[in-house]
């Protein structure tokens, strides 16, 4: 389920993708899907999702299955690659429907995956490229779901129904999430540039799939949150409550780690790095949980007296057990690391 958080009064435009992990077999949309945001006051809202491209036929496909020809591209391409945009399926007629990631275009007639194809294939007539990320627009104005702050998420699902090809039935399914909306999303301010400060080495290890780090940056950030939402429950507060700014750091540590977690996971050696990190990241958290540069106790979005350098009590944290290396959750009411 995805925790998508927006900013009270401002349009907000969500993204959705069907799932396209290489190797999964999954399909996409047979017809546009239906987002649906059920709103505590307004009902159930359906805003038009939008299909971010066309179709594009595919003519040849390169010895190496990386690279694909194609017989058109959209007249723009700079954001149809990558984690945001670059989610596709090869709907073919002879090999059926594979999920694929986009990785760049070499010319604007070429698509270079991020992996090769599992399977050479024969090109077809009628083979295509079929974007598969959808966007809606959550607006603003009277009656919109985000025109106002509210003290509980709005639930959001998408309805569609999964093409798996010609003659195979359709199967319906289902994604669903929560939005938040506040006056001020928590954000650390962290990129892939501020990771390669800390780990330089990571510079040249990007996964092939990937073309940044922003995939663990965000898993991180979600490992953060449920930190700090642990550790303000008792103080009625959320991490949108908090300056995000000063927990960057933390933010940094808890990425590395990942990555870490994820070399170590395929077979290198990286359990004491990765142990490191997690290690700096809660000696940081708690440094910084002893004196938060801003929390909002109001709610107002404005820095009040009393709100500044704030000490919220004893913090929860992660410890490590007696009898192994990786991270054990046991919550324990001291500051000492």
């Amino acid at each position: 389920m995805d925790r998508l958080t927006a900013t009270v009064g401002v349009a907000y435009r969500l993204w959705w993708h069907a799932p396209t992990a290489v190797y999964e077999d999954a399909g996409p949309p047979a017809v546009a899907p239906v987002l649906t945001v059920r709103h505590p006051t307004l009902g159930d809202l359906t805003p038009a999702f939008s299909r971010v491209a066309v179709d594009a036929s595919v003519t040849a496909l390169s010895a190496d299955r990386r690279t694909l020809t194609t017989a058109a591209l959209p007249a723009l391409t700079s954001g149809l690659q990558g984690q945001q945009g670059g989610h596709a399926h090869l709907v073919t007629a002879r090999h059926g429907v594979i999920p694929v990631q986009i990785r760049s275009f070499p010319t604007n007639t070429t698509v270079e995956l991020a992996e090769p194809l599992g399977q050479a294939l024969t090109v077809a007539a009628g083979d295509e490229l079929r974007w598969s990320v959808y966007t809606a627009e959550l607006g603003a104005g009277a009656g919109e779901p985000i025109e106002t702050a509210l003290a509980r998420p709005i639930a959001w699902r998408v309805d569609w129904q999964e093409d798996h090809g010609a003659g195979v039935p359709r199967t319906r399914r289902r994604y669903e999430g929560l939005l938040d909306v506040v006056r001020q999303p928590f954000e650390t301010g962290l990129n892939t540039r501020d990771v390669l400060v800390l780990v330089p080495s990571l510079a040249v290890q990007v996964p092939a799939r990937q073309t940044s780090w922003q995939p663990q940056i965000d898993a991180a950030r979600d490992l953060l949150v449920a930190w700090l939402r642990r550790d303000l429950r008792e103080r009625g507060r959320r991490e949108h409550d908090v300056s995000g700014a000063g927990f960057r750091l933390v933010h940094a540590f808890l990425t590395a780690y990942l990555v870490m977690q994820g070399h170590a996971g395929a077979g290198a050696d990286r359990g004491a790095a990765r142990d490191h990190y997690m290690d700096s990241a809660e000696r940081q958290y708690a440094t910084v949980m002893q004196s938060i540069p801003w929390v909002d106790d109001d709610g107002d979005g404005v820095v009040d007296e009393g709100e500044t350098e704030v000490n919220p009590g004893p913090t929860a944290r992660l410890g490590r057990s007696s009898f192994t290396s990786a991270p054990t959750r046991t919550f324990t009411r001291d500051m000492r690391l």
